[in-house]
């Protein structure tokens, strides 16, 4: 996990110099907001869900107080609760 990591924060700091690289990112970005907003009718909900993710994900790569184990577990159970409710 330690490489991934490591190789993902390379790949996003060289990226961020290159349009041309950072392309598939906004593509993927633009096609997941889409597919969220499609898939949760509150548009609310929607971001809350699409930018905590964000969030996991970047706390995680550039390790910014990663959530142990345990509470990435909770955190994501809340968030298909909320999903189930919405």
């Amino acid at each position: 996990m330690q490489h991934t990591t490591q190789l993902c924060t390379s790949m996003l700091a060289t990226m961020s110099f290159d349009d041309a690289l950072l392309h598939p990112w906004r593509a993927f970005y633009a096609e997941f907001k889409e597919k969220a907003a499609e898939e949760i009718s509150d548009p609310v909900l929607s971001q809350l869900i699409r930018l905590a993710c964000e969030g996991i994900w970047f706390s995680e790569m550039f390790q910014l107080e990663p959530l142990k184990k345990e509470e990435k577990n909770l955190l994501l159970h809340r968030i298909l609760h909320l999903l189930e409710e919405g």
